[in-house]
């Protein structure tokens, strides 16, 4: 049993309530269930989630449920939700595993893709998420994007595992979550392979930005580094962190990081700045029990051995790159 194993089980529990009620058709599209609490809408299929759309056919503030696995080879994703009319409800992944889905690309127009592009006063609930690789040749510019959501406000966020292998990240990428303003996040695993292009400000596996947040029982695992792009030159790059690129006002707590971090070469054209393993840009945080254990930060031949980003290197630093009015208590560099 592997170290992600052991903390999947120490960490997870599958509660079963409210017995789903599936059709024997994979292909049906009829949503079991009234949105209540007690009687959650049930999604059985793929093509059911796509139903969701801006939830304008469905009851608001709804209870839904994931009842199977959803595998989206071959369907396109529609998005949950939009600025316009964000996601209001509780959903449950159930544990069920929701993987193959796309979010590279942007083919609905919509500028952003993700399960969720908006959730406001939200739950988003014991979800296990593999969506497809994104390479370089796959990545459409220019549009947002995150594993599970574009924009989240005023909600919680508990209970989830991201297995996001393969991820390069360019432009306006995020990791599980593009931007988190005022939510609670519990209890994640991501497990990632990550190759940082150009373009980025502000990159995150758990969130690219976050502000007044509250995050606690974070576990990161895998490794990333930063290549040339498929421009053939690196530019842009700053505010990079594994747990998030830039983080405000927010209480980071029970972190633990397994992740080495590789900056690359050194070419004269290419000068990253505020990357930390933790978090790149840091102001007015509180920082708690955070464990980084064999998880260095090198740049060329060099290993980074700052905690915090100081001169000459423009803010790389083993916890946070750049660092204002922030709070560090109990740090573990392993």
């Amino acid at each position: 049993m592997n170290l992600f194993q052991c903390i999947f089980i120490f960490i997870f529990t599958v509660v079963g309530t409210n017995a789903c009620n599936c059709s024997t058709n994979p292909l049906s599209l009829q949503i079991n269930g009234d949105g209540t609490m007690s009687k959650p809408y049930q999604i059985c299929n793929p093509r059911q989630f796509n139903l969701i759309g801006n939830g304008l056919n469905f009851r608001k503030n709804a209870y839904w449920k994931v009842c199977n696995p959803l595998n989206f080879s071959g369907l396109q994703l529609v998005p949950v939700g939009s600025i316009e009319n964000p996601f209001t409800g509780t959903f449950n992944g159930n544990n069920k595993m929701i993987f193959n889905y796309n979010y590279a690309a942007d083919p609905t127009g919509r500028g952003s893709v993700a399960l969720f592009i908006s959730v406001n006063n939200a739950m988003l609930t014991n979800l296990i998420l593999k969506p497809m690789p994104i390479t370089y040749s796959t990545i459409q510019i220019s549009r947002k994007r995150a594993a599970l959501a574009i924009e989240v406000n005023n909600s919680i966020i508990t209970n989830i595992v991201g297995i996001l292998q393969n991820i390069h990240a360019v432009d306006y990428s995020g990791g599980l979550i593009f931007n988190m303003v005022n939510s609670v996040v519990r209890n994640v695993i991501i497990q990632s392979t990550l190759t940082v292009g150009f373009g980025l400000d502000g990159f995150g596996l758990l969130a690219s930005r976050i502000n007044l947040c509250s995050i606690t029982t974070v576990n990161i695992i895998g490794e990333g580094n930063v290549s040339r792009s498929i421009l053939g030159d690196l530019y842009g790059i700053s505010g990079i962190g594994v747990v998030s690129g830039i983080a405000m006002r927010s209480n980071i707590s029970s972190v633990n990081i397994f992740f080495p971090f590789a900056l690359g070469p050194t070419p004269s054209y290419f000068l990253p700045i505020n990357v930390g393993i933790v978090v790149g840009k840091s102001t007015g945080n509180n920082f708690r029990y955070i464990n980084v254990i064999n998880s260095p930060l090198s740049f060329g031949n060099l290993i980074i051995t700052n905690i915090f980003g100081t001169y000459p290197y423009p803010y790389l630093g083993i916890i946070t790159g750049e660092t204002i009015s922030t709070t560090f208590n109990n740090l573990l560099i392993v």
